[in-house]
């Protein structure tokens, strides 16, 4: 491979883990504003719940009968099971996120690993061309004799070796590269689908509980 080529690379794969880095740090940005609006849905269905005592005292401070009491509590009631439904969806929100992190946080380790590696063949490349033993197209110079080399080295390759060689090297490394990322993928897709289905699971079961208080609450207070 020539130098030019090289630094191609080298260049176009620090340019693509810099912007997938730009990316992850764009994503946990928006995790932190989830965990805003969940925090503040769960806050506002607190505050609505409080409400519910406050009509009661009105009742019986003769501020409110019991017919209208009745009427007010079931739109309260309304607007707090509404703020913690968006609340549930919010915790949703927040799973799907931190696993779009997690796989993004494995592709910018990834992405880092092949730009050492490239820059290591870089360097090494440009090593090879000041002590004069390749020109910057990459091929071996002519006039290297036997003398010129190490006692007990082997003779260099030839060109034609080289060239299938390095097409070998590049070839197993983007094989292994294609194989890393789709298990990553795969990984992130798994854990976010399983978290998805524990918090569906969780949040249809506090909503089975929920209204079964509601109509514990409400076969009392007919009575």
């Amino acid at each position: 491979m020539s130098l030019l080529k090289s630094e191609i690379k080298y260049a176009v794969t620090t340019e693509v883990g810099n912007r997938v880095d730009d990316a992850l740090e764009a994503a946990k940005r928006d995790l932190s504003v989830l965990e805003g609006r969940k925090a503040a849905f769960h806050d506002g269905a607190r505050a609505v719940e409080a409400l519910m005592a406050i009509v009661d005292k009105d009742v019986e401070e003769g501020k409110f009968d019991l017919v209208t009491a009745e009427i007010v509590k079931r739109y309260v009631g309304r607007c707090m099971n509404a703020l913690q439904n968006m609340a549930m969806q919010g915790q949703n929100f927040l799973l799907a996120q931190a696993g779009k992190i997690q796989g993004m946080e494995h592709s910018v380790a990834l992405l880092k690993s092949i730009v050492d590696d490239e820059k290591r063949k870089m360097d090494a490349l440009r090593a090879a061309i000041t002590a004069g033993t390749v020109g910057e197209d990459g091929e071996a110079l002519a006039g290297t004799s036997s003398r010129e080399r190490p006692q007990g080295s082997h003779p260099a390759m030839s060109l034609k070796e080289q060239r299938l060689a390095e097409e070998e090297s590049e070839k197993a490394a983007a094989e292994q590269a294609a194989q890393e990322a789709a298990k990553v993928a795969e990984q992130a897709a798994a854990q976010v689908a399983a978290q998805a289905a524990a918090q569906a699971e969780a949040a249809q079961a506090a909503q089975l509980t929920h209204w079964k208080q509601r109509g514990k609450k409400s076969r009392a207070s007919n009575t």
